[in-house]
């Protein structure tokens, strides 16, 4: 399924966003893990360090977006 979706998302935001969407949804995703305690984890709170974390994650991604789309578009 990931590889299918990843096929077809690069040719639309491009490889740099696709691996840093990738990367992202995993830290993400590690981050719930911590906070909820799934898989027998230790439970590690959800903190302002970690919000701001995410917040920056997010950031990276739409500035990536747009400056992908900003170069497609003066190449067209």
């Amino acid at each position: 399924m990931y590889m299918l979706i990843v096929v077809f998302a690069v040719p639309k935001i491009g490889i740099a966003a696709a691996t840093v969407c990738t990367i992202s949804g995993q830290l993400i995703m590690n981050l719930i893990i911590d906070h909820f305690g799934w898989l027998e984890n230790n439970i590690i709170p959800l903190d302002s360090s970690r919000y701001m974390a995410i917040l920056l994650l997010v950031g990276a991604i739409t500035m990536i977006y747009l400056s992908n789309k900003r170069i497609a578009k003066a190449a067209s």
